[in-house]
């Protein structure tokens, strides 16, 4: 297992933003390649897990899109209906280099209507979307109801040994990745990290709603991903200690190990159980005893992120510290171009993926 030997360190003292010093699980990455050459290389299919009724006083309708973002395509669809971007609900947020195919809702006017006649024309008046189905149910789209996202990523350029790709992915397959949050998430050069900072601070002004949201997410993935990272260099990323929080595979149902069972380190092996890390907030963190006392810790240098969620309001919650992609598949089409085919639960990030595999830029 490759332990770097870091440390936590204050957001606001690292004058160029950087996620490296976060550890691997695997070894350090086999390799180089390229990413997003083109949006169609980068293909993310949105899965609901469910089918919605065909019946309801709001329309979903389920998108094809490229060279756009989650937010972009949310706007349109607003100026399209003639509604508030806010009444058009979506599961999650995409990245804007990428062809997706994605979930969206918005209120029948009048309730008993069929699907305005703009959003049924978008494809006509503008290339970068398509309509692909229409369907209706009796509540918005909220987040994080979808069940996770297929990806089928193309990589060019790449510059690693066959054999070495291969037992990476094979090792990749077997044990999954650190559940890390994507740098996606704290903004261009970690700007939505330095907002946070500055507002915890008292030296941001007001921010707009969507401001404040990202950066307060973006403070709790930097929180969650430094304790990760202790985790795996403790090597107990996936050994669970008296006190953790456990999680069930595929749900959101948790208990606390008291370190009496024997059984519950044998199915994380199976990965039956995950152990969870913490996505701060005010109160107590879920974990207990020896746990706990890891957490608290491993939080205690880093900047003013803690106490500043704690003081904006959000509850303590939880997140799994593994992730492991579901029917995992790779093809060699050239001798430097592969295709990787998984899906993720919601939530987790194609990114952490590669991460462990090649590095990509």
């Amino acid at each position: 297992m490759f332990t770097p030997a870091t440390t936590a360190r204050p957001v606001a003292d690292v004058p160029e933003f950087s996620v490296s010093h976060w550890r691997y699980l695997h070894g350090p990455p086999v390799g180089h390649a390229r990413v997003r050459a083109c949006p169609e290389d980068f293909q993310v299919e949105e899965q609901l897990g469910f089918t919605p009724p065909g019946s309801g006083a709001h329309h979903w309708i389920y998108l094809r899109y490229h060279s756009l973002n989650t937010a972009d395509v949310a706007r349109m669809i607003a100026r399209a209906a003639g509604i508030p971007p806010k009444d058009v609900g979506y599961g999650g947020l995409k990245d804007r280099v990428a062809l997706t195919s994605q979930w969206f809702s918005l209120p029948r006017q009048p309730a008993d209507s069929g699907i305005h006649e703009g959003i049924v024309s978008l494809s006509d008046r503008d290339e970068r979307l398509e309509l692909l189905r229409v369907s209706a149910n009796t509540r918005k789209l909220r987040r994080g109801v979808h069940s996770g996202n297929g990806f089928r990523i193309t990589l060019r350029k790449v510059n690693a040994s066959g054999t070495a790709l291969e037992a990476r992915l094979k090792s990749i397959r077997a044990r999954g990745v650190p559940n890390y949050f994507g740098p996606q998430r704290f903004g261009r050069n970690g700007n939505n990290l330095r907002t946070a900072v500055r507002m915890f601070r008292g030296e941001s002004r007001r921010v707009d709603r969507m401001t404040r949201s990202m950066a307060l997410s973006a403070a709790r993935a930097w929180v969650f991903n430094e304790v990760l990272s202790q985790r795996i260099g403790r090597q107990s990323w996936d050994q669970p200690m008296a006190g953790d929080c456990m999680q069930l595979d595929g749900s959101r149902s948790r208990f606390i190990h008291d370190g009496s069972d024997p059984d519950v380190a044998g199915r994380v092996g199976q990965g039956d159980i995950h152990l969870t890390g913490p996505l701060w907030g005010r109160g107590w963190t879920l974990a207990t005893g020896p746990a706990a006392a890891f957490e608290e810790k491993a939080v205690a240098g880093i900047d003013v992120l803690p106490g500043g969620l704690a003081a904006a309001g959000l509850k303590q919650d939880r997140r799994a510290l593994r992730v492991v992609p579901a029917g995992l598949d790779w093809q060699c089409v050239e001798p430097d171009k592969m295709v990787l085919e998984f899906f993720l639960p919601q939530g987790a990030y194609a990114t952490a993926v590669l991460r462990e595999l090649l590095h990509t830029g």
